[in-house]
């Protein structure tokens, strides 16, 4: 599997399927044997002449010079989109040698990793990646929602599994969690921390919740098993007198995973057996993407024959074709995509090129500028480092600049952030609506 994806589910064990990390080596990568390597503790004591007492020390310096080597060698940007690299490669050993704890170690490496602003670029210490290796694919232990960023300091609820703990605390879908268990609920890379939101099954986690437009208030969940079998995806036939009397679909996709695209196939089929669909709404805002093999099937759902290709660090370029079936009249009506700051990864792949061949309309806002496939290695101490490898083309083989910048929507639409809206009273769907139906 190919994955362009930086999902992060509220769930207790994250499975590495939904978090981009299937270009995972199997073993410990050497950075050493890498060709053009070079030692990130330059000026920095040696790791042979760390006194045998300071183990934690020497491993942490010899963590540091994996991650070093591996981004300075493979991350796609050469420019490392503006983070001078060279610096941090002398200075964070400096920090490393003055004595930390791993937990430090760990947020010391993500917050120097922040300024790449790249969903895909983190560190994991060894007992997370331990955690998330025994996690089964599609079952985990939590409260059950997916999370995006906010237009905030805040995190942003995109989907409430059905049944879920989350469900049963009266949490929904667009609202805002601004703490948890009394902390920021972002990250040091300034990304949503999901890692803090885990936990056995039976104890609970607090959360400041606001909905948009409401005051905040605090709850107590308790985690527990939950499961994304059905895909998380919520889809509608909007209401004809909203449409002019028109089939209209409106579906948001909580992540780009097979499960999702299996299940947007089948309620196409069930919503289109007795007539033809006069047009459909794609919903990617709160979307931080999924796997290359389910962005494709997705767009060919819609278009077929679209080549899609990715180019790595070394200038090598992989193309391969758009899988998938049309369904009904799928790949013929009207179709318009929203997308927004938190459209991530597989996602802007998706309404990219469907922007691109002319198919799709885009309304909303830029998205996040993350068009690329996370690679993922483990490290000699069992953490593990995700970064961009390789980033996606156009069908035509062109680079569309969008990596770093993101895809300008057709038609914007200010507000209409995730957190921003509500079912009913969304001004993208609005638009949309106004698009398909020919309105003024």
């Amino acid at each position: 599997m190919r994955p362009l994806s930086c999902v992060l589910l509220l769930v207790a064990s994250l499975a590495p399927a939904l978090s981009g990390c299937s270009n995972t080596p199997t073993s410990p990568v050497d950075p050493s044997s890498q060709p053009h390597s070079s030692s990130a503790l330059a000026k920095t004591t040696p790791l042979d002449q760390i006194p045998p007492g300071a183990v934690l020390t020497r491993d942490q310096l010899r963590d540091w010079s994996e991650i070093w080597d591996l981004v300075n060698i493979y991350y796609a940007d050469p420019g490392f989109r503006g983070v001078d690299w060279a610096a941090v490669r002398k200075s964070v050993p400096l920090k490393i040698e003055a004595g930390l704890e791993n937990d430090a170690f760990t947020e010391l490496v993500n917050a120097t990793l922040s300024p790449f602003k790249d969903c895909h670029v983190r560190y994991k210490p060894p007992e997370l990646v331990r955690r998330e290796a025994s996690s089964g694919a599609q079952n985990f232990t939590g409260i059950g929602m997916s999370i995006t960023r906010g237009t905030g300091e805040w995190i942003v609820v995109g989907m409430v599994f059905p049944g879920a703990p989350a469900e049963r605390a009266g949490i929904a879908s667009h609202d805002r969690i601004l703490a948890i268990d009394g902390r920021t609920p972002l990250d040091p890379r300034g990304y949503p921390d999901v890692y803090r939101m885990r936990g056995p099954a039976g104890t609970s986690v607090r959360l400041r919740v606001a909905s948009p437009g409401g005051e905040p208030c605090e709850v107590t969940i308790v985690r527990e098993a939950v499961s994304t079998d059905s895909g998380l995806v919520y889809i509608r036939l909007l209401p004809r007198g909203e449409t002019g009397r028109r089939r209209i679909v409106y579906a948001f996709l909580a992540s780009i995973e097979e499960p999702e695209v299996d299940r947007l196939r089948a309620e196409l089929a069930r919503l289109s057996a007795d007539a033809p669909l006069d047009g459909f709404i794609l919903d990617l805002r709160s979307n931080l993407g999924g796997s290359y093999e389910a962005g494709a099937s997705c767009i060919g759902l819609f278009q077929a024959g679209v080549d899609k290709s990715f180019r790595d660090r070394a200038g090598t370029v992989l193309v391969e074709r758009a899988s998938g079936d049309a369904v009904g009249n799928s790949r013929t009506l009207p179709l318009v995509v929203l997308v927004h700051n938190t459209t991530y990864s597989a996602a802007e792949m998706i309404a990219g090129t469907l922007q691109h061949t002319g198919r799709a309309r885009l309304i909303g806002a830029r998205t996040a500028g993350d068009t690329g496939t996370e690679f993922t290695y483990v490290l000699s101490g069992g953490g593990s480092i995700s970064f961009t490898g390789d980033i996606y083309l156009l069908p035509d083989g062109s680079d569309p600049g969008w990596f770093g910048r993101g895809i300008a929507p057709d038609i914007e639409v200010p507000g209409s952030g995730w957190d921003e809206v509500t079912e009913e009273k969304d001004p993208a769907v609005a638009k949309a609506v106004e698009v398909l139906t020919g309105q003024p």
